[in-house]
């Protein structure tokens, strides 16, 4: 193949190719696809793939998923940087959240608290909750009110002795092993769980 068919190929496997695109998730559950021109705090200039460009109401977007990564990921690097106070590394958590980066929102938020240890927004936003005038994270807060971990999930003492005892989780409430054993189509007879085939079984004999 010469040069100039080689060329042309690949020019046309260029253009044949999906060209990334930003995705603009929306709050009514539409998604768009295109490319972010320009945003503020008010909206998004947004070119539309295969369209034109719109300006949208930050209002009317949940969160934008940006194509390139990590141009996002850098970008919220120079934002953390220059962020002097823990107002604008709260500002760079929100813009985090907003670009879909949760890791990233975390570590604002964390950088917040090193500047401001009673921060209630970011101790709330990182899922912290408070107890005795303490700010605990959700584990700290289970065990230091009388909860405890049975299979990775926080239960009270009372749950965790009738889990013991042979009880089981149904639709969000706990069941007794009779209960469970009747929701399992079981029928007991002489003092034994059985099918209900086998107690048909045994009535006839």
């Amino acid at each position: 193949m010469g040069r100039g068919r080689a060329l042309a190929w690949l020019l046309v496997l260029a253009l044949a190719s999906p060209v990334a695109a930003d995705t603009l998730h929306m709050k009514n559950g539409t998604t768009l696809q295109g490319k972010v021109v320009t945003e503020d705090g008010s909206g998004v200039d947004f070119k539309v793939t295969g369209a034109g460009q719109v300006r949208i109401e930050r209002e009317k977007i949940e969160w934008i998923e940006p194509s390139d990564k990590a141009k996002a990921q850098a970008e919220f690097e120079a934002k953390r940087k220059a962020a002097g106070d823990a107002a604008a590394l709260a500002e760079v958590a929100r813009w985090a959240v907003f670009h879909g980066m949760k890791a990233e929102a975390a570590t604002a938020l964390k950088a917040v608290l090193e500047k401001d240890p009673d921060n209630a927004a970011a101790h709330e936003a990182l899922g912290h909750r408070r107890h005795e005038g303490k700010w605990l994270s959700e584990d700290e807060y289970m065990a230091a009110t009388g909860h405890v971990k049975h299979q990775g999930r926080w239960v009270t003492k009372e749950e965790a002795e009738k889990l013991a005892q042979g009880w089981e989780w149904a639709d969000g409430k706990l069941v007794s092993p009779d209960d469970v054993k009747k929701a399992k189509g079981l029928v007991q007879v002489d003092g034994k769980w059985v099918t209900k085939r086998e107690a048909e079984k045994i009535q006839k004999q």
